[in-house]
């Protein structure tokens, strides 16, 4: 990858940060690149769950500290999610996945 001033430039035009197709919607890289960080980054995770671990750990701990949804990132409201550390988005989703309702 180039210089940080070349990564600005590539993510204002709309283009992949490794090659000069356009970006998917909402991301830094064209659907083959993101596909191919996926997949090196879901080999990474198996071979190093121990770290992974440890990287979630803290990212929880974090987002935590700064009154962030730890599901998701994302501020939390303080009347809907008072004394909760996820959103209301995040439990809607927890309790809608069907391990969680015993089935």
């Amino acid at each position: 990858m180039g210089s940080t001033a070349w990564k600005r430039k590539q993510r204002a035009k709309g283009l992949c940060l490794y090659c000069k197709r356009p970006a998917m919607l909402g991301e830094t890289l064209c659907a083959k690149h993101t596909w191919t960080h996926r997949q090196a980054q879901a080999k990474w995770t198996q071979r190093n769950p121990i770290k992974r671990r440890a990287a979630r750990a803290a990212e929880y701990r974090h987002r935590k500290s700064a009154g962030l949804c730890v599901g998701c990132g994302s501020l939390l409201d303080p009347d809907a999610d008072r004394g909760r550390v996820t959103c209301s988005n995040c439990r809607a989703n927890l309790y809608r996945h069907p391990t969680w309702k015993g089935a």
